[in-house]
């Protein structure tokens, strides 16, 4: 998805996300210890996602149109450090999410093979949404 090259420097933990669900909310939080400012895109799919077949993404953000033929990400940036990423209303589910930053300094590429296609340096994180049950059980 975000095709930019790999370089040798850049260490594998310097940059990282985390992903928790709350209710029907996915956070995602970029980790930033690479000292450089990122440009960076985000999605979630369900697991087994093939985007020949469903072409879109769960809740994305960053990744602009580029499930569409000439489409391109719309990265947005991320300073070093912790940056959260909040998606609301994401159904009830197990999903994996890929994501791809590349330093703005050219210091570096990370993340998962599905959003960086080379040069990879993790796997998809997975992260399950389970709303709450409603809170005076079913009327029926």
């Amino acid at each position: 998805m975000l095709t930019v090259p790999a370089v040798a420097s850049a260490a594998p933990n310097d940059v990282y996300i985390s992903a928790t669900a709350g209710g029907s909310t996915v956070t995602v939080t970029v980790h930033n210890n690479s000292g450089a400012p990122l440009n960076c895109g985000i999605f979630g799919t369900k697991s087994g996602w093939n985007p020949e077949v469903e072409p879109s993404f769960v809740f994305s953000k960053g990744m602009g149109n580029t499930l569409e033929e000439g489409g391109a990400p719309d990265l947005f940036p991320v300073a070093a450090g912790d940056t959260a990423v909040p998606f609301r209303g994401v159904p009830d589910g197990t999903y994996n999410v890929d994501w791809g930053c590349y330093s703005t300094t050219g210091l570096g590429t990370w993340g998962t093979k599905a959003a960086v296609s080379s040069g990879a340096t993790t796997e998809p994180t997975p992260v399950t949404v389970q709303s709450p049950p409603p809170l005076f059980g079913s009327l029926g």
